[in-house]
This record gives structure tokens, C-alpha cells and sequence, in this order.
């Protein structure tokens, strides 16, 4: 089932072999040793160091956001602040981490978090990030989280927005992975995990899920399945950093399995994310672009709970519509934005969103897809997005982003 879904993208995305092929050539036409006598080793220490007594210029980012990066990742062991972690939805979501590291190659770092939509979040993870001469991860994360408000309007792209209900989902994880990478710009990995999860009817106003819907328009209503979750994926990533970035681009593909111990809710589901970032007019202007597919489909006409299904929707999505808007078995984004960069720390962004959602890949209608456009501003280092500011306009209305992470 894995194979048939990705093959029906790859159909839906006929650029995805093309542009593939394009990075891995680029690449490997280049030169990634440089051989240098010592003598040129010598000349070149000895301009370095000329450089820096004449002429000791520090950029706006080492100045102001080298500080600020210092101050929220200090060299460990260390207590630090942070951000997010939680899945769409929670809000602003400050906490604190502890680091500590383990042996000459581990560390292990324990957070704690809760945003101000009352969501919380506790997190225990030992890695090993620099073995086999930095090309392999090996990482191991207990993880625990209670979302008490998460929307849902029911299946399909015909909802309205008095269709929203909320529930609410407790989860608990364990599970243990590896990356690794033949060279920079080639990863893949994969890993293997218990995810036990309980759902309920949540908090706040709005009515709950099962006040409004039943088992047939909300598959799995009121269950609390557990599964044996194993995930592999490969991917190019031509980036600068996965925080921040001018030019490059990834390509990469992701299978996951649920298998259900009590055989009711299993399930696969193929993830395709491909993004391209091309500078042009002296690198001050960046055309970004991201093509993203989710496809599932279960296991011996078992069934997918809805708090499982892939969305469409809200501030890494579709943008100018609420976070979960638009709910199915498979979903497709086509997202672009023209950023102007005034300064080493500033991106002005201009962007537009497009996506859908149908029961089978084949009913993804890339001729009738939900449209947003807006504007937003992003501060940022060398490779990490601090804070990003957008407002966005769509068929209901205008919304408003905040976040402490890059869009895409």
C-alpha cells in the first residue's frame, strides 16, 4: 500500500524525478576536497590574522543574534529556554530544557513546556550526534503530550467553518531512530516506536467532536488505539540549514507503518516534501517553492482515526484558513513566496498557498484547490529563524501567524 501511494504522487508531481536528477548532477560536479601545501596553509594564517588586527568587523548576526542564539543554546551541561515542540495549535510555547551531556558523544536533554492554550508537553532524549566520523545519529526519545484543543471539521473539502468542534488527545511515545549520510547532501534514516494515544472531548467553548459527529463522519470517535510505529525515509537536502535558507533545496520522501496491536486502527502513510530556493538579483530576492503530498490508507479496510488523518490548514500549511481546516486520507499543498531580504537579519516575504484534500489520491484535483496569499516578515540568524510575523487573506477571512520557526 506504501508503493501504490507514492507511485499516485509521484503521477500527481511529474517534476519530482527532474529536479531530483538536477541537484544530485550540481552536486557532484563538485569538488568536495581541497588539497593545500603547508606553506599555503602558512600564507593563509598568517592573512587571517592580518585581516582581523586590520580590519575587525563583526556582522549585525554575530553582533545580535549570535548573542541571542548564545543565550538560548549555552554550551552544556547548561539550563536553557525554549519554544515550540508541541504540534499545531498550542500557541505560543515556552519551557525549559536541561542538556547534560553523556560520555565523550552523547547528550541528553530532558524539556518541559506548556503553552498558553493550556497545552503540555514533557521530553526526554539521548543522542549521539557525531558518530562514524559525523555521518551517522543515533537518538532514543521518551515523549509525553495533552493537547486539550485541537479542531476538527469533518472530512472532505465541503466543510464549513460551523462545522468546528474540538477534542482533545493525550499521547505517550517512545521510540529510537537513526540518520545517516553518505555524503552532505544525501540522508536517510528511519526509526521504530510504541505510540499509545487517548482521545476525549476536550475544552473551551465549541461544541466537542462527539457532541456533533458519530463514528461514520469521525472514523474512531472515542478510541484510544496504540500502535507499533516504524518510519523510513531518504531525502536530498541541498539547504544551507533546515532554519534558514537562500538558495538549495530538499527532496524527500517518507514512509510510515501503524501497525494496531488490536488489529482495528492499522495504517500506512507516504509523505513527499520537495522545496527549491532560487536567489536572484545579487541574492537579495529569493523565489522560495514547496510541493507536499500526505497519502494513508489502512490496513485490510481497517480503520484511521481522524486525529490521525493528514490536514490542510493554518500557519505551516494553508495559511490564510484555521490550523486542521480541511481533514482526509490524502492531502496536496503547492506553496510559493517572493522574499526580499533589506538586511542580513530582515525577509520580507510575499506568499501564496494552494492545497486539497480527497478520500483517494486519484480525487486530488490540482485544478480546484483552496487558495491563500498574504505578507510576512521574518527575523533570523545564519541558519535559524527566530520570529516570523504573517498576515494572510482566504475564502473566509483574514488570519494572522506567529511563530519562532521557518514556514518552509
Amino acid at each position: 500500500m506504501l508503493v501504490s501511494g507514492a507511485c499516485g504522487v509521484m503521477k500527481v508531481m511529474t517534476t519530482v524525478p527532474v529536479a531530483l536528477a538536477a541537484s544530485v548532477a550540481m552536486l557532484a560536479s563538485s569538488n568536495l576536497f581541497a588539497q593545500t601545501t603547508r606553506s599555503e596553509e602558512v600564507e593563509q594564517e598568517k592573512a587571517a590574522k592580518a585581516a582581523q588586527v586590520a580590519s575587525p568587523v563583526t556582522s549585525p548576526d554575530d553582533s545580535l543574534f549570535g548573542r541571542v542564539a548564545s543565550l538560548f543554546m549555552p554550551a552544556p551541561p547548561a539550563l536553557e529556554l525554549s519554544f515550540g515542540g508541541f504540534r499545531p495549535g498550542a500557541g505560543l510555547a515556552p519551557g525549559v530544557a536541561y542538556v547534560m551531556p553523556v560520555g565523550p558523544d552523547a547528550l541528553w536533554t530532558t524539556k518541559a513546556a506548556w503553552s498558553v492554550l493550556n497545552f503540555k508537553l514533557a521530553e526526554s532524549t539521548l543522542a549521539f550526534p557525531r558518530l562514524a566520523a559525523n555521518r551517522l545519529d543515533i537518538h532514543a526519545r521518551v515523549r509525553w503530550e495533552n493537547a486539550p484543543q485541537l479542531a476538527f471539521f469533518g472530512l472532505g473539502a465541503a466543510t464549513t467553518r460551523g462545522d468546528e468542534a474540538v477534542y482533545g488527545l493525550r499521547s505517550s511515545e517512545a521510540r529510537a531512530g537513526a540518520d545517516m549520510r553518505l555524503v552532505r547532501w544525501l540522508r536517510f534514516g528511519g526509526a521504530l516506536g510504541y505510540l499509545a494515544v487517548t482521545s476525549d472531548d476536550g475544552s473551551g467553548t465549541l461544541p466537542s467532536v462527539g457532541g456533533l459527529f458519530t463514528t461514520a463522519s469521525a472514523p474512531g470517535l472515542g478510541s484510544n488505539p496504540s500502535w507499533l510505529h516504524s518510519t523510513a525515509y531518504i531525502g536530498v537536502d541541498t539547504r544551507e540549514s533546515p532554519g534558514y535558507t537562500q538558495s538549495g533545496g530538499l527532496y524527500r520522501i517518507a514512509f510510515h507503518d501503524y501497525a494496531d496491536r488490536d488489529g482495528r486502527f492499522s495504517f500506512e502513510r507516504t509523505e513527499i516534501d520537495l522545496r527549491q530556493f532560487v536567489p536572484l538579483v545579487h541574492d537579495n530576492w529569493i523565489v522560495a517553492m514547496q510541493a507536499r503530498a500526505n497519502l494513508a490508507d489502512s490496513r485490510d479496510d481497517q480503520v484511521i482515526p481522524y486525529f490521525m488523518l493528514p490536514s490542510v490548514g493554518g500557519g505551516d500549511s494553508l495559511r490564510g484558513f484555521s490550523q486542521y481546516r480541511f481533514t482526509d486520507r490524502n492531502t496536496v499543498q503547492l506553496r510559493g513566496e517572493l522574499r526580499w531580504t533589506p538586511s542580513s537579519v530582515l525577509d520580507m516575504a510575499l506568499f501564496t498557498d494552494r492545497g486539497a484534500v480527497a478520500p483517494r489520491w486519484q480525487g486530488l484535483d490540482l485544478h480546484d484547490l483552496k487558495t491563500a496569499w498574504g505578507i510576512g516578515a521574518r527575523l533570523h540568524g545564519a541558519n535559524f529563524t527566530a520570529l516570523r510575523v504573517e498576515v494572510a487573506r482566504g475564502d473566509e477571512g483574514w488570519r494572522y501567524h506567529i511563530a519562532q520557526s521557518v514556514s518552509f
